[in-house]
């Protein structure tokens, strides 16, 4: 989960400061003198609706505004609320498009702004209340906010984000879309002598009076002038082993020009503050920490040590199949799931010439079922897996099929991006050549293609890279699709037109892309010859994506509700296309689907991977 954030108000009684605990907010009176002091009031309950919340903002009224990670809503709160409080208003469902908002601010107006997915900015009307969609999104490859994490919003609307490993990233008032950003705060400046990186690991930024602003990044709080760009020199520093500062993760100003720092040390946590002209090696105005303020998150100790047995978690993935032309809620004719199956945490899924099917597990297993298969059935052959993993450990992403069934398989070391490995093997799942025919780095999750010739085109975050077939281990690609133009974002999957040789791909702004075909000596930064996005697709969350010979599109919606859902488009779709078909439902037996497959007759087939994408169920082959 997000660190938490602090963000001050003023009320009646003086400035208020509410900082969300696990499934809480606890407001502290900032006027008390007490280390040790109990909040003053604390919102908790089966009432409240806050799960798992990761931010909080205040508007001048006093209304409270979280950021619920786990919850996918924003819920708000009237002023001086207390106890198991109900909330106001509950922003939340599919129209929303909430999934892990992480950041929440409130501007002059009421409208909300909220880092989600930590990638796109939502922006929410006034008084939005319910299953409401938002009113601008700020979202795509040219926006800059890959690993957003934190947002604030000055008086004239101007929007602040913080991007994990970058700095701070400034957007117009009004922005909507793929925008560019008016301004980076990025490589800061940076004395040798000191040693100082104010922007490459800021964590929250907050804007305090006539727009100054605030980031913390490191130990260290630096304030800086309104409307610096690019490499400013702070106004004021705050840093050194008298301020208190020990991993501040979290940001607020409030009225006075008073200033908090939430500090995270593991799970002991304290709120320091500074007064409105602090700078330097300052001792902190107040400093909350101890039992009664509720802020320390240590377990208590132990009485005896308990004896814990490890055991691996069962996987619960499947596969559901369905009819051709299947649509709505309807039952899948087939399932495949159980122990005999021996799945892991299902991330790739083919259907060979001959009908068999291919499962790819996280850990690399694969198992090959009958064209039949159905239920706790057995493979009829198998790959074994690497097993259980540590944290950087290597990650089978998606598998694809080439020409008579030879088997790709796309792997890369640890979550997020590392050394990519393509893998090839034979029909029978022996050695095809060398293992691994193709090293490189890629970033972000993998997805795979592979046309007639036994090229592989490789989806990472904002770009395809293709290899020739029997290409060696350190041989470049052939030919990349990547720049502004593509408007490539996080790309979930790729699949490639057996009519024309078309590329499509799925993106993160809930977006399908299409592109002329990838060749050698062909420009990498081009635009798509069109593309799927819009309120009418039903497009949420878009992850792995399949063609059929007709030219049909078929795309896993991995975060729909009820599951999650597949949409079916026609040839020659575009734009904010209603979908043909969409199968969706609690009767479908979709749980989390993360990848698909057509079969020749039209026959659909689905990974569903219910526990989310995380490797922690492995194969047992």
């Amino acid at each position: 989960m997000p660190p938490a954030v602090v963000e001050p108000s003023d009320t009646a009684r003086g400035a208020e400061l509410p900082v969300p605990g696990v499934d809480t907010v606890r407001v502290f009176d900032t006027d008390t003198r007490d280390a040790d002091a109990r909040p003053v009031r604390t919102i908790a309950g089966p009432h409240t609706g806050l799960r798992g919340p990761a931010d909080v903002a205040v508007d001048s009224t006093g209304t409270l505004y979280v950021a619920n990670f786990a919850g996918d809503a924003i819920t708000v709160y009237a002023p001086r609320a207390n106890g198991d409080a109900r909330p106001i208003r509950t922003i939340t469902g599919p129209h929303t498009k909430l999934h892990g908002p992480a950041s929440v601010a409130v501007d002059a107006s009421g409208a909300l702004y909220v880092v989600d997915r930590g990638f796109r900015v939502l922006v929410y009307a006034p008084g939005a209340d319910g299953d409401v969609a938002p009113s601008r999104i700020v979202a795509g490859s040219r926006t800059e906010l890959l690993l957003a994490i934190a947002v604030a919003v000055d008086r004239a609307g101007t929007l602040f984000v913080v991007v994990n490993g970058k700095g701070v990233v400034v957007h117009a008032p009004g922005a909507n879309g793929n925008t560019t950003p008016i301004r980076r705060l990025g490589l800061a400046w940076t004395p040798l002598r000191a040693g100082l990186d104010l922007f490459g690991s800021a964590r929250d930024v907050a804007i305090g009076r006539g727009d100054t602003l605030f980031v913390t990044s490191g130990n260290t709080v630096a304030v800086f002038a309104p409307g610096v760009d690019d490499t400013p020199r702070p106004l004021r520093r705050i840093a050194g082993p008298h301020t208190g500062l020990a991993n501040p993760t979290a940001l607020g100003v409030d009225a006075r020009g008073v200033f908090y720092a939430l500090n995270a040390r593991t799970f002991e946590r304290s709120i320091t503050a500074y007064g409105a002209d602090t700078d330097g090696d300052a001792a902190p105005s107040l400093t909350l920490a101890g039992r009664h303020t509720g802020l320390d998150l240590r377990p208590p100790p132990q009485v005896a040590p308990r004896k814990v047995t490890t055991r691996r978690r069962a996987a619960t993935s499947t596969v559901t199949v369905y009819a051709p032309r299947a649509d709505g809620d309807v039952r899948p004719i087939r399932t495949i799931a159980g122990p005999h199956t021996g799945f892991g945490s299902l991330f790739g899924l083919r259907v060979g010439k001959t009908g068999e099917i291919y499962a790819l597990s996280c850990d690399g297993a694969i198992a090959v079922f009958a064209p039949d298969a159905n239920g706790d059935a057995r493979p009829v052959r198998t790959l074994p897996g690497r097993g259980v993993q540590p944290a950087n450990g290597i990650t089978s992403y998606d598998l694809a099929l080439g020409p008579r069934d030879s088997v790709f398989v796309a792997s890369m070391t640890g979550w997020g991006g590392g050394r990519g490995y393509l893998e090839v093997y034979g029909p029978e799942l022996g050695r095809a050549g060398e293992r691994p025919r193709v090293s490189a780095h890629w970033s972000g999750d993998a997805s795979l293609a592979v046309d007639a010739r036994s090229a592989a085109y490789v989806g990472t975050f904002s770009a395809v890279f293709g290899y020739a077939a029997g290409a060696p281990e350190v041989a470049p690609p052939f030919a990349t699709l990547a720049g502004p133009s593509t408007e490539l974002f996080l790309v979930g999957g790729v699949a490639l037109s057996t009519r024309d040789g078309a590329l499509y791909t799925t993106n993160g702004d809930d977006a399908v892309r299409i592109y002329a075909p990838i060749v050698a000596g062909a420009p990498a930064d081009r635009p798509p010859i069109r593309g799927l996005i819009g309120p009418h697709t039903g497009l949420q969350h878009p992850g792995r994506i399949a063609v059929d010979a007709t030219g049909m599109l078929y795309v896993v919606n991995e975060w729909a509700p009820d599951g999650g859902s597949i949409t079916v488009y026609a040839p020659d779709a575009r734009g904010d296309a209603t979908p043909l078909r969409a199968i969706g439902g609690p009767r479908t037996g979709l749980a989390h689907p993360h990848a698909l497959a057509v079969d020749a007759r039209g026959f659909l087939y689905v990974a569903n991977t219910p526990d989310d994408q995380s490797c922690f169920a492995t194969s047992v082959y």
